[in-house]
């Protein structure tokens, strides 16, 4: 009964169905970064090896995190010039 009221509040929200396919989108995005950093194998990993997996996935886990950094931090030099926090819009601080 549960999944039947989601899908109906997914049906009739507009909204909603903006949110979830904002991240889907996002998690796609992700994804296909994934895929372009273990580019071997359409992005698999290319040994059945578990030292050698372990260490593929370990490095994959170091560049996403250092990713997120990198990101975060270029959030941050945006929010801190006045210039361009100006430029901002009220979509682009966010909720």
């Amino acid at each position: 009964m549960a999944i039947f009221r989601a899908s109906v509040s997914y049906l009739e929200s507009e909204a909603l169905r903006r949110e979830v396919n904002e991240g889907l989108n996002v998690v796609e995005n992700w994804n296909g970064t994934n895929d372009f950093i273990l580019f071997g194998k359409k992005g698999e990993l290319a040994t059945n090896k578990p030292y050698d997996m372990e260490m593929s996935l370990l490095c994959l886990h170091l560049i996403q995190v250092s990713l997120v950094y990198i990101n975060a931090r270029m959030i941050q030099e945006v929010l801190e010039d006045p210039v361009l926090l100006d430029r901002m819009t009220p979509r682009d601080l966010g909720p």
